[in-house]
């Protein structure tokens, strides 16, 4: 139906809808309202939108459409049409709907009245509030319903707004409060609206509410809230003031906070307190209204309700100790604080100590949140004022340190202020003028600025006002007139007050010109050592995109550009060989990208100009952990590279020779070699061949013939070609004209080429089509020539290595025989050792002979007295039948090789026994026991025999020139070993051959000094003898001691002589005689000298030898050296146990031959005499040698004699 259908009275139902939904939204429904009157009146310019998304809503947006269409019509009378009463019944019907819906809305109270108060409707919602049912309600007066059951002044209230709406046709409004309804108290706000008909008469009520209990109870916290805020508003306002209070102290404005803290949390103390969790410590900084806690009170934080604060980490309460537990902690009983309130204190994030506020008595309702949020905001105003105190005190800290720092800077720093004085400057500002601090203070910038430079300085500064900063530079005259260049830089600021200053600083640079020279020069001779060099430097600048390249003029140069050339990364790697770039972009990217440096080789493209190389070195350059840019230098190496390739190509050539083993295959390696690494297609190797006496060729190139004449030519001495010439001179020629030449090598004149001679083996022949060699290509010829020479040289060497290896291999094969032999001479040796008698002498030596396999039978003998046949005295091994099988006579025709020895005194050796054994009879009985070959050898010691060593052997050959003459040495060891212990024998034995001689006096030393002194002359005894000379002691008697001393000194066997002591009969001699004196012989044949007495002409000599000594033989000894020796007499005499001289001979045997002979010295020069006779120092001086080695060797001796009479038992000496 058509919104024209609608009569006046269907706008009052319209209100009557909208009514409904009053506390849905009062200002909504009001809104609607108002526009359904207004539209009633004929005024439909209304807009109904409501941005709501329900009933109340879509309800506003049908009355939008329905004024639309009546303002259509009545625009436009003609177009209406009259409304069908069917449309007219279907909008009613939707009205209708809207109605049923906003009527049941669960969140309204609705009812709708006669204009009496008669309840005729109600909603679900409302039925809801009340235990009745529906019908017991409907057709009541309204104020007699249970809603206001029980409140008789409510019922009269509604009564009243029943009346007042359906009379005055006005909106009643009513707050209720339903305290005694059958189900819940509760609060209701709700409107009373009359509904007119089209006359204005009121037909209806409606009556519509909500329940606002829980708006009433928000209403009531609000404004308590408000309250609340506005103490706490005031309460901030209080702490703004007193932070704000710049003329208070921060110790001023923390007890102001305290006594606000009093105030508004209605506690009778406050206090700021300092801790120290770790170490327990709690200290009262500030306090107000307590006389118990004092500033600086130490207590056990644990004593205080603050440690709880911390622990908690929040604001902490405690509004009645006792009541809640606390009544039993120490800060209770001792400081008697019933209640407290406290938070944590920080500074710069650090806790420092707590903010409190306690008192004695209990608080009884407690803390509030705001009083909470108050302490809050305090400790934190007081952490921050305190942190902003902190760093107040680090600022004036900073700041002196700042003006400290300023005083050392040798720069000159200064402050202009607006007026054009200095308000700052430092030090060195006065030190650099001379002026003082306060003629500073007086003075202007332009008062330090030579008259010339004033004007310009002034112009700078005026830039600085202007720009914000300048530069220039000025001299600046001292207080002694003095003018130094100074470097100002200058920048204008503005201080904390807004005022612009000017702060400058100026350098000394007096000395910059010069510097400034000395850089030129530098680059100058950088430029200079560039060239030389040939290395050029470049930088790359990677801290952007495009990179920026630089590079020296050098750099430019190797590379064949110029500096006026663009010059890029792109352009730098065109510069280098193909095969090269993708390696320089390689070692770049990983310099930049990973500040990675590279030393590397590259060619460089180089367009025909031949192969060049460079070497290319770049160093990454960072700042601040970052790679800002990389340096690199760049040398061309293209001639040490030549030389570095022709240096490898020799040396494969080196590794090549190494494996060849001929000559010829020599000369082919040098001659490929040659022609890799000289540009010279003619290489021809000539070698020279014994065989021919010519210098064949041994390799030729395959250029040969093209520049070169018949390769197989050969030279020698008739040809007297150049090639000869240079072999036999040992020289290098060159060839430039082939027509020098006799026997021509080249073909054309316009070849030139050279010879080089190979040591001794032969010629290299290089040759090509250009010029002459250059020192290059000889240098490198040489080099060639040297390796070939040595490779040769090794072929020679390996030849005669071979040769010396077969030599070494026989060589060793001795080298294992002598070491066989000498391991055999060593066992020997060690048995000999500890033998003690012959026997045990000529025994171990057989036994040790025959244990080595090359020996099967070995015996010693020695002639009878008679001298007729060899008798054996020992033997062993096997085979000793063969001695009683042969005759050992003398005059055998066909002696053995032991007899032949010891008739001769020679060595014989039979290198094999098979041979001649048909003619010799003893050679057949070697055969049978199977010796092959035999040697004997004497045993002599100083031409005395004592018998022969005869040993047979199992192999043909056994005993060469080695065996042979080891042998004879081992005779020569054997006798002496026999001498030894026959001698070692004679000095203890008790039975003894006494033998009674005579000499003429000449025969020896003692005697030619009888004659030559005509003294008495007798042996006392002998100190030391050798080969070459004999020390002995002796007394003269009959003349004088000059006598003597004369004789002796015109005596030349005499090497030196002393007198001993000072007593002149008998006077007692110490002389070193040359040669071999009678005494020293008679020892070395194991006799002992009784007696030797020199006088009237002869010289007799009293001497024991031991009872085995073949008198005989031992005369004949002595006459081989004396030959006027005659035996006077001989007997057999027994000492009793040891004579004196023979247990001094025993003890002798612990002591060292120096010791000795140092022992013997110093008792015979009277060392031990008392007073001595001799001291210390002479004794050393007859011995050649320092009185402390005389000393210790005299101290070691007599040590040794002395540990022999005490640890052994004594010995018994017989009188001599």
């Amino acid at each position: 139906m058509p919104p024209s259908a609608l009569g006046s009275t269907d706008w009052h139902v319209l209100v009557s809808v909208v009514s409904l939904g009053g506390m849905a939204a009062t200002s909504d429904v009001e809104r609607l309202i108002e526009g359904v009157e207004r539209v009633a009146a004929g005024d439909y310019d209304v807009a109904f939108e409501l941005e709501r998304d329900d009933e109340l809503g879509r309800l506003a947006s049908a009355l939008e459409e329905m004024t639309a269409a009546i303002a259509t019509r009545k625009a436009d009378p003609t177009d209406a049409d009259e409304p069908d009463p069917a449309d007219r019944e279907d909008e009613l019907h939707r009205y209708a709907r809207h109605f049923e819906a906003v009527f049941n809305d669960p969140n309204l109270l609705a009812v709708i009245l006669d204009p009496d108060g008669t309840l005729r409707e109600i909603n679900d919602r409302a039925m809801g509030m009340i235990d009745a049912d529906r019908e017991s309600v409907l057709g009541e007066p309204f104020w007699e319903t249970p809603w206001w059951e029980g409140d008789e002044a409510l019922q009269a209230e509604i009564r009243s707004g029943i009346e007042r709406a359906a009379t005055h046709d006005e909106y009643v409004e009513y707050v209720a409060d339903h305290d005694e309804t059958e189900t819940a108290a509760y609060t209701s706000e709700g409107v009373i609206r009359p509904v007119s008909d089209a006359s204005g008469n009121v037909e209806s009520l409606v009556v519509s509410a909500r329940d606002i209990t829980e708006r009433r109870e928000r209403e009531e916290e609000l404004r308590e809230a408000r309250d609340r805020l506005t103490k706490t508003n005031r309460a901030l306002e209080r702490l703004y003031q007193i932070g704000a209070d710049r003329d208070a102290s921060l110790e001023e404005k923390i007890q102001t906070l305290l006594d606000l803290g009093r105030e508004r949390l209605d506690l009778s103390g406050g206090y700021l307190s300092s801790i120290d969790p770790e170490d327990d410590r709690f200290e009262f900084v500030q306090t107000s209204g307590l006389d118990t806690m004092s500033p600086g009170t130490v207590t056990s934080l644990t004593e205080t309700y603050c440690n709880e604060t911390i622990t908690t980490g929040e604001v902490f309460a405690i509004a009645d100790a006792p009541a809640e537990g606390w009544g039993e902690h120490p800060a209770y009983q001792r400081w008697g604080s019933a209640a407290y309130i406290g938070g944590r204190v920080y500074v710069e994030g650090e806790l420092a100590g707590t903010l409190a506020f306690v008192d004695d008595d209990p608080a009884p309702s407690g803390f509030t949140a705001e009083q909470y949020t108050f302490v809050d905001l305090a400790t934190q105003w007081v952490g921050y004022e305190l942190e902003r105190r902190r760093k107040s005190d680090r600022l004036v800290e900073y700041t002196s340190f700042i003006d400290d720092v300023l005083d050392t800077i040798e720069d000159v720093f200064y402050v202009v202020g607006p007026d054009s004085a200095f308000e700052r400057w430092n030090q060195s500002l006065g030190e650099a003028t001379g002026f003082s601090e306060e003629e500073i203070e007086g003075m202007e910038p332009l008062d330090f600025i030579a008259p010339e430079d004033r004007d310009a300085l002034a112009s700078a500064l005026d830039e600085a006002y202007e720009t914000g900063s300048a530069r220039m530079e000025a001299r600046v005259l001292t207080k002694d007139g003095e003018k130094v260049r100074y470097d100002f830089l200058g920048s204008v600021l503005e201080d904390p007050d807004g005022n612009e200053v000017l702060v400058g600083i100026g350098r000394d640079v007096s000395e910059r010109a010069e510097r400034q020279y000395e850089l030129k020069r530098t680059k100058y001779l950088l430029d200079l050592a560039q060239r030389i060099a040939h290395v050029g430097g470049w930088e790359l600048d990677v801290r952007s995109k495009p990179y920026v390249f630089e590079a020296t003029d050098e750099f430019y140069r190797i590379h064949g550009a110029t500096p006026a050339d663009h010059v890029d990364v792109e352009t730098v790697r065109e510069f280098y060989h193909s095969d090269e770039r993708r390696g320089i972009d390689r070692v770049m990217a990983d310099a930049i990208e990973n500040g990675e440096s590279y030393d590397m080789e590259v060619r460089l493209a180089t367009d025909g100009r031949g192969r060049r190389w460079v070497r290319a070195i770049g160093e990454p350059v960072t700042s601040d952990g970052e790679i800002v840019a990389v340096r690199g230098s760049v040398q061309d190496i293209t001639e040490q590279k030549e030389q570095e390739l022709t240096l490898e190509s020799l040396h494969e050539l080196s590794r090549g020779l190494l494996e060849v083993d001929s000559r010829p295959a020599v000369a082919a390696r040098v001659r490929d070699a040659a022609v890799g690494v000289l540009d010279m297609p003619c290489v021809a190797v000539y070698l020279f061949e014994e065989s021919t006496g010519r210098l064949e060729p041994a390799a030729v190139s395959e250029a040969f013939e093209t520049v070169c004449r018949d390769e197989g030519v050969g030279f020698d001495a008739e040809d007297d070609s150049l090639v000869w010439e240079s072999y036999v001179s040992g020289e290098a020629i060159e060839i430039d004209d082939p027509a020098q030449d006799n026997s021509p090598i080249l073909e054309a004149s316009d070849h030139a080429g050279m010879l080089v001679p190979i040591g001794e083996y032969g010629v290299l022949l290089l040759a090509s089509g250009r010029d002459a060699p250059d020192a290059d290509d000889r240098r490198l010829a040489e080099t060639l020539v040297a390796t070939m020479e040595t490779a040769l040289q090794r072929l020679d060497n390996e030849v005669a290595l071979r040769s010396q290896q077969s030599q070494l291999e026989t060589q060793n094969r001795r080298l294992r025989r002598q070491i066989q032999i000498t391991e055999i001479i060593r066992r020997v040796d060690r048995s000999l050792v500890g033998a003690s008698s012959r026997d045990e002498v000529e025994s171990a030596v057989c036994e040790r002979l025959v244990e080595s396999d090359d020996a099967a039978f070995a015996w010693i003998g020695a002639l009878d007295e008679q001298g007729a046949e060899l008798v054996p005295r020992t033997w062993a091994g096997i085979g000793h039948e063969y001695l009683d099988a042969i005759s050992l006579s003398t005059s055998s025709e066909t002696p053995d090789p032991a007899v032949q020895t010891a008739v001769s005194g020679d060595p014989t050796v039979v290198e094999s026994i098979v041979e001649g054994v048909t003619t010799e009879h003893w050679r057949k009985h070697a055969l049978v026991w199977q010796f092959s070959s035999a040697i004997a050898v004497p045993l002599e010691l100083d031409e005395y025999s004592y018998g022969v060593l005869a040993v047979y052997g199992t192999e043909p050959g056994a005993f060469g020139d080695l065996e042979r003459s080891v042998l004879q040495d081992l005779g020569g060891t054997i006798a002496n070993a026999i001498n030894a212990v026959e001698a070692r024998r004679a000095l203890y034995a008790d039975e003894f051959v006494e033998l009674r001689l005579r000499l003429e006096e000449e025969a020896d030393f003692l005697g030619q000094l009888a004659a030559a002194s005509g003294a008495r002359v007798e042996y006392v005894g002998l100190a030391t003898h050798g080969e070459h000379e004999s020390r002995l002691f002796f007394e003269t008697s009959g003349v004088a001691a000059e006598t003597v001393r004369d004789a002796l000194e015109d005596l030349h066997s005499v090497v030196e002589f002393r007198r001993i002591g000072e007593a002149e009969e008998p006077t007692l001699f110490e002389a070193t005689v040359a040669g071999t004196v009678l005494a020293a012989s008679l020892v070395g044949r194991g006799g002992v000298p009784r007696s030797m007495v020199a006088s009237g002409g002869d010289l007799s000599v009293v001497v024991d030898v031991p009872t085995t000594t073949e008198v005989r033989e031992f005369l004949d000894m002595l006459r081989e050296r004396y030959s006027s020796v005659q035996l006077i007499g001989r007997r057999n005499v027994r000492r009793d146990v040891q004579t004196r001289q023979e247990l001094v001979a025993g003890l002798f045997d612990e002591l060292t031959e120096r010791q000795l002979e140092v022992l013997r010295t110093a008792f015979f020069a009277g060392f031990f005499e008392w007073p001595r006779e001799s001291t210390g120092e002479d004794v050393a001086e007859l011995l050649d040698v320092s009185q402390p080695t005389v000393n210790r060797h005299l101290r070691h001796a007599l040590a040794a004699l002395l540990q022999v009479m005490f640890e052994e038992e004594p010995t018994a000496i017989a009188p001599a």
